[in-house]
């Protein structure tokens, strides 16, 4: 069987989407799986009150952790935001003596942990969890067939034929010979990474929009996403203005990762606004 890293990061709102995506696929690949989440539920609409944002907080996870046995994982506080603030407070594009910088405060901080703001909270945890998952690959010397960077909310299940369908498109783009020595030496994008998202499209605006909520690939292809991510996506140095889906699909045309779509996968984006905020 392929083996495959289960990539799980952000507010456990859907737990129960979490243990059944990790069984789903543990029926057709040997999945290890890998988690970062907070030890808060917040509201995703603003309060006037931040504070009102926390629907639940002081959470371990004991049951979801016992459940889906990650090999490694990491429930931390929103204060573990403090410092990446600070540094993005640093090196912001923004005038720090305008309007706009004005608002690097303690508002801006309680923002951007107890809301969605800049995106910077989901941002962090997608890269902590990969980086609980390549501290554990590296230190155990495991090889992964592939990677699923996914969160919560998100109901996965198997498509036929879908592990299939992924390692041949990523035979593809291996720069490996050994993968597929018959495609790989003679491919003209054979060094080019490759990752599967949900969808893309482009707007009247000309903006490009990609879903980030579940992607695919080979784990060198996460690897060059996340070297240096967040600090390098535009939404974050401007203080969280324009599209956080823009942001990211242009962090990856930085990075030349080719982009397809679909995931091979049945997926459902578990969204519910009733449980958004009166």
């Amino acid at each position: 069987m392929a083996r495959a890293a289960l990539i799980i990061s952000g507010e456990m709102r859907r737990a129960y989407n979490c243990a059944q995506s990790a069984k789903n696929l543990s029926q057709i690949c040997d999945v290890d799986v890998f988690l970062h989440t907070w030890n808060q539920i917040t509201y995703s609409a603003r309060q006037k009150d931040l504070k009102l944002n926390i629907r639940e907080d002081n959470l371990t996870h004991e049951s979801l952790i016992s459940e889906i046995k990650p090999k490694a994982h990491l429930v931390e506080s929103k204060d573990a935001l403090d410092h990446i603030i600070d540094e993005v407070k640093e090196y912001s594009d923004i005038d720090k003596e305008s309007e706009k910088g004005k608002l690097w405060n303690k508002e801006i901080a309680d923002r951007i942990k107890y809301t969605n703001h800049t995106c910077l909270s989901q941002f962090y945890s997608h890269r902590k969890s990969y980086d609980i998952f390549k501290e554990y690959r590296n230190k155990n010397n495991i090889k992964y067939d592939f990677v699923i960077k996914t969160r919560s909310d998100i109901l996965i299940t198997p498509k036929p034929g879908g592990v299939n369908l992924i390692l041949e498109s990523l035979c593809v783009f291996d720069k490996d010979p050994d993968n597929n020595p018959e495609i790989s030496e003679n491919h003209a994008s054979k060094n080019i990474k490759l990752i599967r998202c949900p969808w893309i499209y482009s707007t009247h605006r000309g903006e490009v929009i990609m879903e980030y909520a579940l992607m695919t690939g080979r784990p060198d292809a996460f690897d060059l996403l996340y070297e240096d991510f967040p600090y390098s996506l535009p939404k974050i140095k401007d203080n969280g203005d324009g599209n956080s889906h823009t942001s990211f699909f242009e962090h990856l045309r930085s990075k030349k990762i080719y982009l397809r779509c679909t995931v091979p996968f049945f997926y459902n984006l578990d969204h519910n606004p009733l449980e958004m905020a009166k």
